[in-house]
């Protein structure tokens, strides 16, 4: 009899658990068809803004690799560099990711190349600078060619100026 007794009283416990697990059930299906849509969404999302930003042949996969810039025109990695915190010993995985393009841009705001803008700075060090540079040498002449060619234009600039104002000088004299 006990036997039967604790079986009827156990009935409504066993009714009650497989209401909480059905309801358990049931809204772990609703989180997740919620959660499969919303990632859905996410991807979609990512695709538009890779097709935005990287042309019709860009993957989803490529959104890391788009050109953000701060309000200076600089890419986060140039940011980096030109708050002078970063050098070979500190973060080595920093410059072992840069990209050939990003050793080769000219920084918008210094218009120096990386290496130039990691030497400029009091925590630098040379293996920094060595590591930038060796990624492609030629950064080293093309820098000479511009800052001559600046130059040559500056002081053009400056030999057109002193030309006029003696001309005018000259000119208020006679």
């Amino acid at each position: 009899m006990q036997a039967n007794t604790s079986q009827g009283a156990s009935s409504p416990g066993l009714e009650d658990l497989h209401k909480t697990l059905e309801s358990s059930i049931t809204q772990t299906n609703n989180e997740h068809q919620a959660l499969t849509k919303r990632s859905k969404d996410i991807a979609d999302r990512q695709d538009a803004l890779t097709y935005k930003n990287g042309g019709a042949h860009a993957k989803a996969s490529d959104i890391i690799r788009l050109n953000v810039r701060d309000e200076h025109g600089r890419t986060i990695k140039q940011a980096a560099l030109a708050s002078g915190l970063k050098t070979l010993k500190n973060d080595g995985h920093f410059f072992g990711t840069l990209t050939d393009d990003e050793i080769s841009e000219l920084d918008p705001v210094t218009k120096q190349y990386p290496f130039l803008t990691s030497a400029s700075h009091e925590s630098s060090d040379l293996s920094t600078i060595y590591v930038l540079l060796s990624r492609n040498p030629s950064l080293l002449e093309r820098y000479v060619e511009q800052t001559t060619d600046d130059f040559v234009e500056d002081e053009t600039r400056r030999r057109k100026r002193t030309r006029d104002s003696d001309n005018e000088n000259g000119g208020n004299d006679e």
